[in-house]
């Protein structure tokens, strides 16, 4: 409830807890809180079957969304990330396209492989100003954009006329309506986990020690040496 994470001991509610049955390996276990928040996001956009969907960051939460959505029947997934060896992860979790941010024509390229010159369906899954508004620009008139991302400030430049240009419908979700649902997308996320449903199990890339957590965080945020998602094991 505090978000007090690495912390030695943690005091929870036992409305918080849920209960899993299935033997799962820990650290598979630790994935289901953001496949939790995916899977939550995937249920409000209700439906993609057929639709071109992009997903801009290719991160832990970029990838989960990226088998997801492919799961989903979403006749393309088109993964954007500035980091090559993501966008080379992004096509084994379901991207049928990959593309990369920083290239100065990325608008034009999503443009030719969507069928609407420009996706339905466009999703931040980097949190980055930059990436939130390339999400906007990217989505078609009346398509859907989700801000899934965490921003680095509340208040930050935004293209709100390109927004409203768009016509889109904004698909958002927060952690307030997981608990009013009663964990339901935790619970999904948990037994989804246990038994691979979006194959998941090579996501986990780097396991660094509690002493080493200064450069578990730097790998996070750099993609380097191929980094997906990285566990700091307390053990």
């Amino acid at each position: 409830p505090d978000q007090a994470g690495m912390a030695e001991l943690l005091q929870v509610p036992l409305a918080n807890l849920i209960h899993q049955t299935i033997e799962t390996d820990p650290f598979q276990v630790v994935l289901s809180h953001q496949l939790g928040d995916v899977l939550m996001a995937c249920e409000r956009l209700r439906g993609v079957t057929g639709l071109t969907v992009a997903v801009v960051g290719q991160g832990g939460a970029g990838l989960m969304f990226d088998s997801v959505l492919r799961r989903m029947g979403a006749r393309d997934v088109i993964g954007l990330d500035p980091v090559a060896a993501r966008r080379e992860a992004a096509r084994g979790y379901g991207s049928t396209h990959v593309l990369d941010p920083s290239d100065p024509e990325v608008v034009e390229q999503v443009g030719a492989i969507s069928p609407r010159g420009m996706p339905d369906v466009v999703i931040d899954a980097a949190g980055s100003v930059a990436a939130i508004n390339l999400a906007v620009m990217l989505v078609a008139k009346g398509g859907r954009f989700v801000p899934f991302g965490e921003p680095p400030a509340r208040v930050f430049p935004f293209e709100y006329e390109t927004l409203r240009e768009r016509e889109c419908q904004v698909v958002s979700c927060t952690s307030t309506g997981y608990e009013l649902e009663g964990y339901h997308a935790y619970r999904l996320a948990l037994n989804a986990v246990a038994r691979d449903d979006f194959g998941l199990r090579e996501l986990i890339t780097h396991r660094r020690r509690l002493e080493e957590v200064t450069e578990a965080y730097r790998l996070s945020r750099s993609g380097d040496d191929a980094a997906l998602k990285v566990v700091v094991d307390l053990t």
